[in-house]
Protein backbone atom coordinates (compact mmCIF):
# COMPACT_ATOMS: atom_id res chain seq x y z
CA UNK A 1 0.00 0.00 0.00
CA UNK A 2 3.30 2.68 0.67
CA UNK A 3 3.97 1.91 -2.63
CA UNK A 4 1.00 3.12 -4.16
CA UNK A 5 0.57 6.14 -1.81
CA UNK A 6 3.69 7.12 -3.20
CA UNK A 7 3.00 6.64 -6.70
CA UNK A 8 -0.26 8.68 -5.81
CA UNK A 9 1.43 11.73 -4.60
CA UNK A 10 2.46 13.83 -7.52
CA UNK A 11 5.54 15.20 -5.67
CA UNK A 12 7.07 12.22 -5.45
CA UNK A 13 7.75 11.72 -8.89
CA UNK A 14 9.50 10.28 -10.66
CA UNK A 15 9.21 7.22 -8.56
CA UNK A 16 11.06 4.15 -8.62
CA UNK A 17 10.38 0.94 -6.71
CA UNK A 18 11.83 -2.79 -6.43
CA UNK A 19 12.32 -5.65 -4.67
CA UNK A 20 15.75 -7.93 -4.31
CA UNK A 21 14.91 -9.97 -7.84
CA UNK A 22 12.53 -7.38 -8.64
CA UNK A 23 9.56 -9.41 -9.98
CA UNK A 24 7.76 -11.05 -6.39
CA UNK A 25 6.60 -7.70 -4.18
CA UNK A 26 7.65 -5.30 -7.42
CA UNK A 27 5.52 -7.69 -10.07
CA UNK A 28 2.52 -7.70 -7.69
CA UNK A 29 2.74 -3.61 -6.87
CA UNK A 30 2.91 -3.50 -10.88
CA UNK A 31 -0.06 -5.75 -11.03
CA UNK A 32 -2.61 -3.83 -8.56
CA UNK A 33 -1.16 -0.25 -10.40
CA UNK A 34 -2.35 -1.43 -13.88
CA UNK A 35 -5.49 -3.13 -12.93
CA UNK A 36 -6.15 -0.21 -11.01
CA UNK A 37 -5.00 1.97 -14.12
CA UNK A 38 -7.64 -0.10 -16.16
CA UNK A 39 -4.85 -3.25 -17.92
CA UNK A 40 -6.95 -6.05 -18.40
CA UNK A 41 -5.19 -9.58 -16.50
CA UNK A 42 -4.14 -11.22 -19.25
CA UNK A 43 -2.00 -8.17 -20.47
CA UNK A 44 -0.77 -7.71 -16.86
CA UNK A 45 0.50 -11.75 -16.92
CA UNK A 46 1.58 -11.20 -20.29
CA UNK A 47 3.83 -8.39 -18.97
CA UNK A 48 5.08 -9.90 -15.62
CA UNK A 49 6.41 -13.15 -17.52
CA UNK A 50 8.43 -10.69 -19.69
CA UNK A 51 10.44 -10.47 -16.47
CA UNK A 52 11.72 -13.91 -16.63
CA UNK A 53 13.85 -13.24 -19.66
CA UNK A 54 15.53 -10.22 -17.93
CA UNK A 55 16.28 -12.20 -14.35
CA UNK A 56 19.68 -13.76 -15.97
CA UNK A 57 22.10 -10.93 -14.47
CA UNK A 58 19.66 -10.69 -11.26
CA UNK A 59 19.84 -14.86 -10.81
CA UNK A 60 23.98 -14.76 -11.24
CA UNK A 61 23.93 -11.39 -9.20
CA UNK A 62 21.89 -13.27 -6.56
CA UNK A 63 23.96 -16.30 -6.51
CA UNK A 64 27.32 -14.95 -6.15
CA UNK A 65 26.57 -12.13 -3.50
CA UNK A 66 27.38 -13.57 0.03
CA UNK A 67 24.56 -11.96 2.02
CA UNK A 68 22.42 -14.17 -0.04
CA UNK A 69 24.46 -17.54 0.55
CA UNK A 70 24.19 -16.60 3.98
CA UNK A 71 20.37 -16.43 3.78
CA UNK A 72 20.01 -19.33 1.30
CA UNK A 73 18.51 -17.28 -1.45
CA UNK A 74 21.61 -18.32 -3.27
CA UNK A 75 20.90 -21.92 -2.99
CA UNK A 76 17.35 -21.45 -4.23
CA UNK A 77 15.89 -23.85 -6.95
CA UNK A 78 15.44 -21.51 -10.41
CA UNK A 79 11.61 -22.06 -10.51
CA UNK A 80 12.03 -19.68 -7.19
CA UNK A 81 13.41 -16.59 -9.83
CA UNK A 82 10.48 -17.59 -12.70
CA UNK A 83 7.75 -15.31 -13.48
CA UNK A 84 4.79 -18.33 -14.62
CA UNK A 85 2.04 -15.56 -16.25
CA UNK A 86 0.00 -18.26 -14.87
CA UNK A 87 0.69 -17.71 -11.10
CA UNK A 88 -0.13 -13.97 -11.55
CA UNK A 89 -3.13 -14.95 -13.43
CA UNK A 90 -4.51 -16.77 -10.01
CA UNK A 91 -3.43 -13.86 -8.05
CA UNK A 92 -5.53 -11.52 -10.20
CA UNK A 93 -8.43 -14.00 -10.40
CA UNK A 94 -8.42 -14.62 -6.69
CA UNK A 95 -7.72 -11.12 -5.74
CA UNK A 96 -10.77 -10.11 -7.93
CA UNK A 97 -13.10 -13.02 -6.40
CA UNK A 98 -12.36 -11.55 -2.81
CA UNK A 99 -12.51 -7.99 -3.34
CA UNK A 100 -14.28 -7.11 -6.32
CA UNK A 101 -11.62 -4.87 -8.39
CA UNK A 102 -8.06 -3.80 -7.37
CA UNK A 103 -9.08 -0.69 -6.77
CA UNK A 104 -11.28 -1.82 -4.31
CA UNK A 105 -8.96 -3.58 -2.63
CA UNK A 106 -6.92 -0.58 -2.07
CA UNK A 107 -9.75 1.09 -0.99
CA UNK A 108 -10.23 -1.57 1.61
CA UNK A 109 -6.80 -0.76 2.95
CA UNK A 110 -6.52 2.37 3.53
CA UNK A 111 -5.70 4.26 -0.18
CA UNK A 112 -8.22 7.21 -0.43
CA UNK A 113 -10.41 8.27 -4.00
CA UNK A 114 -8.54 11.14 -4.44
CA UNK A 115 -5.40 8.88 -4.32
CA UNK A 116 -6.53 6.77 -7.09
CA UNK A 117 -7.64 9.45 -8.97
CA UNK A 118 -4.60 11.11 -8.99
CA UNK A 119 -2.80 7.47 -9.91
CA UNK A 120 -5.14 7.62 -12.78
CA UNK A 121 -4.43 11.60 -13.61
CA UNK A 122 -0.40 11.30 -13.16
CA UNK A 123 0.32 7.83 -15.52
CA UNK A 124 -2.85 7.76 -18.17
CA UNK A 125 -2.62 10.53 -21.10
Amino acid sequence: MMALREIAAPERHPVVYHCTAGKDRTGIVTAMLLAILGVDHETIAADYHVTTANMVPIIERIRSAQVYKDNGLADAPDWIFASDPATMLAFLDRMTKMYGSAEAWALQRGLSADEIASIRSLLLD
